[in-house]
């Protein structure tokens, strides 16, 4: 059965707009918007504190430029790798990391709550960054990201939580206020 070019084009954009949810909050609810990035399949090297899923060993330093969620931007493994050193460094400081692309919808779904977060916390409590996917692939094959947006909250290099799919800025707001529950 031969399909037409229109149908494939329907079948690729709602696979890249609306998927199961497979991360930490899907205790949140439901479906979750997210677009998957098939050539980086397979695990990457970070575990979910204290649950056997999912620590960071992996993140970075100072980006010289901002992203769209006011967050620094970080291109390159070195810059990655200094934020966790730095995340390690700073026990009192939660790192918030979020991986997104210029062409997927559901980040730009997500960038209002990340800027949100941004505007309500002091640069010294929370440290946001982001990581372009498509410029960082790199950073995306070493943490194993499959699907954007994904979100990583972190403390001391250690993953607390990991965010898979469009966010909403109360649910974000929750994420963050939690794993500041656990610096404390």
């Amino acid at each position: 059965m031969a399909m037409s070019l229109p149908f494939l084009l329907i079948i690729l954009v709602l696979a890249c707009s609306v998927g199961a949810r497979e991360s930490s909050n899907m205790a949140r609810g439901g479906m979750a918007a997210f677009c998957p990035l098939y050539p980086h399949r397979g695990r990457g090297n970070y575990r979910l504190e204290g649950s056997g899923r999912t620590s960071l060993t992996r993140i970075a330093g100072q980006a010289a430029s901002t992203g769209k969620s006011g967050g620094k931007l970080i291109v390159t493994q070195e810059e990655y790798d200094g934020v966790l050193e730095e995340s390690r460094e700073n026990p009192k400081v939660l790192t918030l990391v979020f991986f997104t692309a210029s062409w997927c919808g559901p980040c730009r779904q997500s960038l209002p709550a990340v800027r949100a977060v941004a505007r309500e916390y002091t640069p010294e409590s929370l440290k946001i960054y982001e990581v372009d996917v498509d410029e960082s692939t790199d950073i995306v094959a070493s943490t194993g990201i499959e699907s954007v947006p994904t979100i990583f909250v972190m403390v001391q290099g250690k993953l607390l939580d990991l965010t898979v799919g469009s966010v909403t800025e109360g649910v974000l707001k929750n994420v963050v206020k939690s794993g500041f529950k656990k610096v404390k």
